[in-house]
């Protein structure tokens, strides 16, 4: 007794003609409305999903005026339809690379004027271990107790250098020095009254260096003459951009740039 067949058994072949319309019917129609924000992204997406539809519709459907017109062939012999399909394959990747690269940006934009600061794992570790191996010094850490975001971060940068044996401080009196600067800031009171220190052992330059080590941002440093020295690290507001690179061929230069001079 013969099995039941299905009227018509879906095919590899099927399966792609579905994944590929499913593909080009999304650049068609997402081109039309990126055409009035990027107008060359647009006609990119609008052509290159046009084109693989006509292919796509010509070898699936009957339609007289496609399925009966001969496609010529290039000089060096290879077929019409065949350049198609590969430029679509190259429309397609491009177009996914594109959006990656779209979505890679928003995230980075994310990470510079949005999320609040905050220390990670690596980067507690790395302040600690680099001060571990140098000479001890005390710190003031100080921010506006009316700012929250900036509250929370210097909490962890107090916790991350309690971790060492430098002696810390956390402040949040309205006393000088302030803290109305954006990011953080190394400052130094009393500067007149400083110990002559050894130029590898500077605490300022310690607590730069450390920072510069674990990849966190120091916006500006400064200081005052008079009175007892003491070293600060004030937590003023979040900077509007945090961790804005310059653009990658511009770093590029610049690296083959110092590549020549070495």
């Amino acid at each position: 007794m013969e099995s039941e067949k299905p009227d018509r058994e879906e095919l590899p072949q099927d399966r792609l003609f579905w994944v590929a319309l499913t593909i080009f019917g999304s650049m068609f129609a997402s081109g039309l409305f990126v055409v009035f924000q990027s107008l060359g992204w647009g006609l990119f997406q609008l052509i290159g999903g046009f084109l693989g539809l006509v292919v796509l519709i010509r070898d699936r459907t009957n339609v007289n005026f496609l399925r009966n017109t001969r496609i010529p062939k290039l000089p060096a012999g290879i077929p019409l339809r065949t350049l198609v399909l590969v430029l679509a394959s190259a429309t397609i990747s491009i177009f996914v690379g594109h959006t990656i690269s779209q979505i890679m940006t928003i995230q980075t934009a994310v990470d510079q004027y949005v999320l609040p600061r905050s220390l990670t794992k690596k980067q507690v570790d790395e302040i600690r271990d680099y001060l571990s191996h140098r000479k001890v010094y005390s710190v003031t850490v100080k921010a506006n107790p009316l700012d929250g975001e900036a509250l929370e971060y210097a909490g962890q940068l107090f916790n991350a250098l309690r971790g060492t044996d430098w002696t810390v401080e956390m402040n949040t009196s309205n006393q000088e020095p302030g803290t109305p600067n954006p990011g953080l800031c190394i400052e130094e009171l009393g500067a007149n009254s400083k110990p002559k220190f050894n130029p590898n052992d500077d605490p300022a330059e310690l607590l730069r260096q450390a920072f510069q080590v674990s990849n966190i941002e120091v916006n500006c440093s400064g200081g005052s003459g008079s009175g007892e020295y003491k070293l600060f690290l004030l937590v003023g507001h979040r900077p509007l951009v945090m961790n804005a690179q310059p653009p990658a061929l511009f770093r590029l230069g610049m690296w083959i740039a110092s590549w020549g001079q070495e």
